[in-house]
Parts: C-alpha cells; structure tokens; sequence
C-alpha cells in the first residue's frame, strides 16, 4: 500500500458512522508510520548495497595478495645433502646405501 492510496482513501458517510476526524487522524499515524517503514528500508538497502561493495572489495584484495603470494620467487634450492658435501655421489634412485658401499673398491 502506497501513502497515496492512504491520503486519497474515501469513506461514505452513514448515520450510524464513524467519526470522520478520528479516521483522518488514524490515516494521517499509519501515513507517518508508513513513510518511516520506507525510510529504514530504504536504510537497510543502502547499508545493504555498501556492505556488499566492502565484501567485493575485500575479496579483489584476497584474491590479489593471494595472487601476489604464488608468484614470488620460488626459495633457495634446498643445500646440499651431507653425501654431496663430501664429495660422493648421491645414490641412485631405488639404490641402497648397502649396495652402493658394496660396489666401492677398498
């Protein structure tokens, strides 16, 4: 119901009616009451709307400092294992530490 429909409501007038100023005061409270509804609606749409926009905002953010994160540089290769310091050769893949000791001439 729209606050036009509420002003321009008419009534016919009976005998036995009610009183046509007390009605008109009644109209004139659910008018105020109405326009009040619609203001913190239309509150509530715009803290809606901006809520929504911060949310988006964040999210761009997120998405560029994860973005940021994957392409940095990878870290430093990983040092060298004790083996390869002192010279030996890493064993093979699937080659024990056994096997490779048991080839090495003495």
């Amino acid at each position: 119901m729209e606050r036009e429909e509420i002003i321009n409501k008419k009534f016919p007038h009976a005998f036995w009616g009610y009183d046509v100023t007390e009605v008109d005061l009644f109209l004139d409270e659910v008018i105020r009451e109405l326009d009040r509804l619609h203001n913190e609606l239309d509150m509530a749409e715009f803290t809606a709307e901006a809520a929504r926009q911060r949310e988006e905002k964040l999210k761009e953010m997120i998405s560029a400092m994860t973005g940021a994160r994957r392409e940095e540089p990878a870290e430093e290769a990983p040092a060298e294992t004790e083996t390869e310091a002192e010279g030996e050769a890493p064993a093979e893949a699937g080659e024990t530490t056994e096997e490779k000791t048991a080839e090495e001439p003495d």
